[in-house]
């Protein structure tokens, strides 16, 4: 899975129909996983889904264009549902891990990315 995330052991696209994944987070000795289909795909602009199974969970990652040296910035909104094991413990303080999580995840991300691109640029100087 991505270095960029700890938390997400895996994701795979169905080889049958690219709009489905499989997802497979473990956090804190806690193992959940989820089907997903992709509702709308715009290419730079938007992938949105929603689960089909498991952690119901639904969200949108937006790309908006910052038209300077090919950036962009990357939003994510994301909304679930606390599974039953978890309602024990305060839904806000649940809430609040996740979005700590999540935020975490996307400044990896950020740095992968640019890593990437680095990389990328100097080899097109060779």
């Amino acid at each position: 899975m991505p270095s960029w995330s700890p938390w997400l052991n895996s994701g795979v696209v169905d080889e049958q129909d690219v709009t489905i994944s499989t997802w497979k987070l473990a956090a804190r000795g806690i193992n959940v996983s989820w089907k997903a289909k992709n509702v709308v795909v715009e290419e730079g602009v938007v992938i949105q889904w929603e689960s089909l199974t498991g952690l119901k969970n639904r969200g949108a990652v937006r790309f908006l264009d910052e038209g300077s040296e090919g950036k962009c910035r990357v939003t994510m909104k994301i909304s679930f549902m606390i599974p039953d094991f978890a309602k024990k413990i305060s839904s806000g303080i649940v809430s609040q891990k996740v979005d700590e999580a999540l935020e975490a995840d996307l400044k990896r991300f950020r740095a992968r990315c640019l890593l990437d691109h680095r990389k990328e640029m100097k080899k097109m100087r060779l």
